[in-house]
């Protein structure tokens, strides 16, 4: 695995050398910026901390930056401190990660080079910046999705092909002070989480606008070709607020999703609420799962014959990474039509390549493994090449890297499909996954964490990343609660770890009852899932324990 000291700069995806004085000195500058802002004013430790992981980053030892070393360097804890029990470096990386964001998302909008803080890890990305990007107007709505290039997704019949989302600030409907201050803040932080939904077309409304007119649902669709309206109420009363999250279908008034979340709050944590209900709201409306593509899938089956560029994704994301062969094998057909009709359409690359992916890490037996590996990297290079913020192009990437056994490709479009997108729960359960095999428990279960705080009803696959974990600690029990009852359709991995948890522990009778279950629906599941583990690259010890384990269950 690439080392952690590798940096992302710039959209090329170069890594400078370590001593690159240029980078140095860029990074210093960015650096200075942030700490003499007025988010970070009064802010010691933040500042404290930024600097500390900045500073050894830039060292090349990113490898050191880990919760214990962060605790005893920047907070003074003492040498028995246990990450684990003392929460606060968690805590406070919520806080410089919510700082960050506002910092970018106002005055530090223009700066040439970013300094972020991805959730997950401790380690710095610096972002250099082609071009700046122009300050939103006041005098009318922003497109806060229009493409940073002229072949962003030029493939597309249209523009107005991809759904758009109309977000008018945030109603404050409390008596207290400054509470309309929470609620524009709270606006602009949900527009930068769903901007990173790079099929979604979001339009902010701005203040000037909504003061002066209420566009009715009709006019909303016709004016602004936004299919959904997107509006939110906050209540505040002395420590405690209550934000109403609504999403509308503009044609038919019907409501697609409400969300209401209670909470108490202080000035402490005024920034992690935020954060908190924008990545909440983010995902559960722009994700795959999410609310606009749950209504889109509604589609007419003529329409989806069609084939055209958005319905070939939603299909693609109704399969999700578990769907049996025959619709993988439909999936790539379809795909493949659109990449021939559209080829300048990034995420329609990105799905093609994502799709081969699933017949290298859930075929069992897995045959043709070398071709689907040729192409989901070739598919996933043209998604980079054609939109290099694409998140589910560097997404592909990093699959088909790490299947491949490049390791250092693999970490660094990992950390890019991160960065661009932090609330797809699919990226970080994957990536949760990856690091998983490759004995990094403790990093997987943070990112399993995110993904969970994203979805209410995970998809079957998720619970893989679980069942690497708990294998790998010797949580036999654990992984037959959650993987039972198992059905043909269930992932290779959970089939896989169901039965080597059971055959660690003795209970042969349950991998019976389970092969009479799957012995005629998928036979080849039993001869094929330990090669097709190993092509998870996992380690030496966690592959021999699981093959020992089902070796000895499959003997019953």
């Amino acid at each position: 695995m690439g080392a952690t000291k590798d940096i992302i700069v710039g959209h090329n995806g170069a890594l400078p050398r370590s001593d690159d004085p240029a980078l140095e000195a860029s990074v210093h500058d960015a650096l200075a910026r942030i700490l003499t802002h007025k988010q970070f004013k009064d802010t010691t430790r933040l500042k404290r901390f930024l600097t500390y992981v900045v500073d050894e980053a830039l060292a090349g030892r990113s490898d050191r930056l880990k919760g214990y070393s962060i605790g005893l360097e920047v907070f003074d804890r003492p040498e028995d401190f246990d990450p684990q029990a003392d929460t606060i470096v968690r805590v406070q990386a919520g806080q410089l990660r919510r700082r960050l964001d506002l910092y970018y998302s106002t005055d530090g909008r223009s700066d040439p080079l970013r300094i972020l803080l991805p959730k997950g890890s401790y380690v710095p990305v610096f972002e250099r910046r082609q071009s700046a990007l122009p300050a939103p107007s006041e005098a009318e709505p922003t497109d806060a999705s229009t493409p940073r290039s002229a072949d962003s997704d030029a493939g597309l019949e249209a523009e107005n092909v991809r759904p758009g989302i109309y977000v008018p600030t945030f109603s404050d409907l409390s008596k207290e002070p400054d509470s309309v201050h929470f609620a524009e803040g709270l606006t602009a932080e949900v527009i930068n989480a769903l901007v990173q939904f790079r099929y979604l077309r979001i339009i902010a409304g701005t203040s000037r606008i909504e003061t002066r007119e209420n566009p009715a649902l009709e006019d909303i669709k016709t004016r602004l070709s936004a299919d959904f309206i997107l509006t939110g109420s906050v209540r505040r009363q002395k420590d405690l607020v209550r934000v109403s999250i609504n999403l509308i279908a503009s044609k038919t008034g019907e409501h697609v999703m409400s969300k209401i979340f209670d909470r108490e709050c202080t000035p402490d944590n005024l920034f992690e609420i935020q954060e908190e209900i924008a990545s909440y709201t983010a995902a559960s409306v722009g994700a795959p799962f999410g609310a606009v593509n749950r209504y889109n899938r509604r589609l007419p089956s003529g329409v989806a014959n069609n084939m055209n560029g958005y319905v070939a994704l939603l299909q693609f994301y109704n399969m999700g990474l578990t769907g049996s062969g025959a619709h993988a094998a439909q999936m790539l057909k379809s795909l493949k039509e659109v990449t021939e009709t559209t080829p300048m359409f990034s995420s329609a690359w990105a799905a093609l390549s994502l799709t081969h992916a699933f017949f290298i890490a859930q075929a069992a037996p897995n045959t043709g493994y070398q071709g689907h590996i040729d192409e989901a990297l070739r598919c996933a290079h043209k998604a980079v090449t054609l939109d290099r913020d694409n998140s589910l192009a560097f997404f592909a990437e990093f699959v088909a890297a790490f299947h491949a056994g490049d390791f250092t490709t693999y970490e660094t479009s990992a950390r890019r499909a991160l960065t661009l997108n932090p609330n797809d729960y699919n990226l970080l359960t994957y990536y949760a996954i990856t690091r998983a095999v490759r004995g990094e428990v403790e990093v997987a279960r943070a990112y399993i964490a995110s993904a969970r705080e994203l979805i209410a009803t995970p998809p079957e696959w998720f619970f893989v990343a679980n069942a690497v974990c708990d294998f790998t600690e010797k949580r036999f029990d654990d992984i037959l609660s959650y993987t039972k009852p198992l059905s043909p359709s269930s992932p290779v991995g959970l089939i896989l770890f169901r039965i080597a948890a059971a055959g660690a522990v003795g209970r042969v009778e349950e991998v019976k009852t389970l092969r009479d279950t799957l012995s005629t629906a998928r036979p080849n599941v039993f001869e094929g899932a330990l090669e097709t583990f190993r092509i998870w690259h996992p380690t030496d010890s966690l592959f021999d324990a699981v093959k020992r384990g089902w070796t000895k269950a499959m003997k019953s």
